[in-house]
């Protein structure tokens, strides 16, 4: 009778034990079992630009899942990207906005381009929407709004770029811009004039071409005739157009110093010019491009041969936001907006474009931090060799800031 009591209880016992471990077990799963984070991007799809850019995230958020995605106050998250295409235009940058903000109810939005960002801006801020932008418009750096910042050095490029000219190429005195009749155009061309005016550069003239330009012989004329030591692309694109431009220079007999802030695709520019045309051309690499590119370079590049069997830099430098989403992230651990908006100050992070950091604008009086600045490998051509001539850390690129437009510590 006692061996049955003892039995009964053991078994009873055993039941507890048995229920109690399932409950943790179903406990532990849901604490550890994977959401979904939905992401909104808007690109325009009718451009390089837009499709080289979805290609990368088409790369990213696989390989991102496939790591474990990211962690928020214990719970995993996989994420999940909804994309439009915005045309590069304003309306139909709104209009992808006002799908995401009120229909797919996203709380993150990436972009790249200026008019569509500008448009966008006026709909998410309101609702407290993040949006993430590769832009040249400094709209996205206005006080005014709150939930924004630029993730590409459309700003802190030159910056950077005019400080080394300046200490390379002591003797250059006169410039002019050449760049696209449009938003970010005009804003990159200010930028540019007012480095030059900062060093005792004299600009000779501020020449703009329609975005859809191709035929650049008249302004190239008007180059040589100008015969000015230095041209610069304030926001010129990287492939067929720049070539066209350095090509319609090249054939005017116009030869001198160039600079772009912008990463050039060579194995498209070359399909319509010369090696010879880009002789004394400074502009940047990716790291993407060096012989032993950092981590995120590598895991990016690696993962689009992989999927596509060949290799365009292009989309490295519209893929920052999403870096940058993830790293504010985590240092706030937390998906709210004003968290993560506040996780931006002092921000350091890795992205396939190099080693970054979030700065503030004080020079639009905002004590945000609301833009980028990104470690700059800098080439130039000669003797139709692209030869690297130097690198420039995030600091670096800070302290040009402050030379140039002042604010010393302000912009961090």
């Amino acid at each position: 009778m006692k061996e049955k009591k003892l039995m009964k209880t053991g078994v009873m016992c055993l039941s507890v034990f048995v229920v109690f471990s399932l409950f943790l077990t179903t406990i532990r799963a849901r604490a550890t079992s994977s959401k979904m984070l939905t992401i909104g991007a808007t690109w325009p799809m009718n451009t390089a630009l837009g499709l080289e850019t979805k290609k990368c995230f088409d790369v990213i958020i696989p390989m991102f899942n496939d790591r474990g995605g990211i962690t928020i106050k214990g719970q995993q998250y996989k994420i999940k990207m909804i994309t439009y295409d915005d045309k590069y235009k304003a309306d139909e940058g709104r209009s992808a906005a006002e799908r995401l903000v009120y229909r797919d109810k996203v709380k993150y939005i990436l972009q790249l381009a200026s008019a569509p960002t500008a448009a966008t801006l006026p709909v998410t801020d309101p609702e407290k929407v993040i949006v993430l932008s590769g832009c040249t418009t400094e709209k996205i750096v206005d006080p005014n709004y709150k939930y924004c910042a630029r993730t590409a050095t459309s700003f802190t490029a030159a910056a950077a770029m005019w400080e080394n000219l300046k200490k390379a190429y002591t003797g250059i005195k006169t410039m002019v811009t050449l760049a696209p009749d449009e938003e970010g155009g005009r804003d990159r061309t200010e930028n540019d004039i007012a480095c030059a005016k900062k060093y005792g550069i004299s600009v000779l003239d501020k020449l703009f071409y329609p975005p859809e330009a191709m035929d650049f012989s008249p302004m190239a004329t008007k180059i040589a005739k100008l015969k000015p030591e230095l041209v610069t692309y304030p926001r010129t694109g990287s492939g067929t157009q720049f070539g066209l431009i350095l090509k319609a220079l090249y054939e005017s007999g116009w030869r001198g110093l160039h600079m772009s802030p912008t990463v050039p695709e060579l194995s498209e520019l070359l399909t319509v010019t010369t090696r010879e045309s880009m002789e004394g051309l400074v502009h940047k690499v990716w790291p993407t491009e060096i012989d032993s590119p950092p981590p995120a370079a590598a895991q990016l590049k690696n993962a689009y041969r992989d999927k596509y069997g060949s290799w365009s830099s292009v989309g490295v430098t519209w893929v920052n936001g999403f870096y940058c989403l993830m790293a504010a992230m985590r240092k706030a651990d937390s998906l709210d907006s004003g968290d993560i908006i506040a996780a931006l100050d002092g921000l350091k992070y890795d992205c396939p474009a190099g080693r970054a950091i979030m700065i503030k604008r004080p020079d639009k009086k905002n004590l945000r931090a609301v833009d980028f600045v990104v470690e700059q490998i800098l080439t130039q051509w000669k003797e139709g060799k692209n030869l690297v001539v130097g690198t420039l850390s995030p600091e670096d690129g800070i302290k040009a800031l402050e030379t140039i437009y002042g604010y010393p510590g302000g912009w961090r």
